[in-house]
């Protein structure tokens, strides 16, 4: 097998399992002896489209169509580009070449392969937008991705998670009970219910939306894990035990409260017949009275002139 293969099949395989820088080294190495793989060029441009460097992804897809114009799948691939460097008019042109080539009835109606790739391109914006945390700009995304394949369930969901991100809990709620009609054994979307429902205060039918996960499909680790983490926040549920026993601590502390106001009570009323009484005089303060009058009468005698005697 010679190089050229060799390096073909390294960065497919690696592409594939989106081991997308590896794959864009081999693909690199490929192209300067074998520039004419026009799937090579349009590889290459989705690894830089996810990468959101969208001018480098247009090359690429350019240089695919150049090799072959024919290529639906890069024209899809270089019509998104365009939309989203705000290149409109040569989207729609695109676009009209597309429709032109695969269309399968009268009228202007997309081949629904084409609106199936059309649809995941989009998802696969949203996905990147959503990786970030710019959730309004994924559920832009999604919606057009939705507009072209309605029935794609898992882009739906997806919706659904970038609405409840955005604290928009009815919106999610609503897209994924409209998901679960069509789908009621899609368990990732159950889960996701259980989740907004939590995040937007309802606790008891999240936990309701989590056991009947669990009952269709027991071994279910997101559900059990949810489940588990609302039942440790939850508070413990009183038994007859406790709330006896609570009742009987309540009667005892309303004793002791009771106690404790004809305590202070009749501790006021003494304080205040204490200051209405007089205090009687002890025998130590009435020697020291006496002792002080004496002296008093001492003083008066040596301060008045003594009689001289005549003579």
């Amino acid at each position: 097998m010679d190089e050229t293969r060799i390096l073909f099949d390294e960065g497919k395989r690696a592409f594939l399992q989106h081991h997308f820088e590896r794959a864009f080294n081999a693909f690199s190495r490929l192209i300067k002896t074998a520039p004419y793989f026009a799937d090579v060029y349009n590889m290459m441009g989705v690894i830089k489209h996810n990468e959101g460097q969208f001018s480098d992804a247009a090359g690429f897809f350019e240089k695919a169509l150049k090799i072959n114009p024919q290529y639906t799948e890069a024209l899809l691939n270089l019509a998104v580009v365009y939309n989203d460097i705000g290149e409109y008019k040569k989207a729609r042109k695109l676009y009209a070449r597309v429709q032109e080539k695969s269309r399968e009835h009268k009228g202007n109606k997309l081949d629904p392969f084409i609106r199936a790739k059309l649809s995941n391109r989009h998802a696969d914006v949203g996905d990147m937008y959503a990786g970030i945390g710019f959730h309004q700009e994924a559920v832009h995304e999604y919606t057009k991705a939705l507009n072209l394949a309605p029935s794609f369930h898992d882009i739906r969901c997806k919706l659904a998670v970038s609405l409840r991100e955005q604290g928009k809990h009815q919106d999610s709620i609503k897209e994924l009970k409209k998901l679960l009609k069509s789908h009621s054994k899609y368990f990732y979307a159950m889960v996701q219910l259980g989740v907004t429902l939590y995040a937007s205060g309802k606790i008891k039918e999240a936990m309701q939306q989590w056991e009947e996960v669990l009952k269709k499909n027991p071994e279910n680790e997101g559900a059990k894990m949810y489940l588990r983490l609302a039942n440790e926040d939850k508070p413990p549920a009183k038994t007859s035990a406790d709330k006896s026993s609570q009742k009987r601590t309540i009667k005892k502390e309303s004793k002791k409260e009771k106690s404790k106001k004809a305590a202070s009570k009749k501790s006021k009323a003494k304080k205040t017949q204490a200051k209405k009484t007089p205090k009687k005089p002890s025998q130590k303060t009435k020697k020291a009275s006496y002792a002080k009058k004496a002296t008093k009468k001492s003083l008066v005698k040596k301060s008045q002139p003594t009689k001289k005697a005549k003579r």
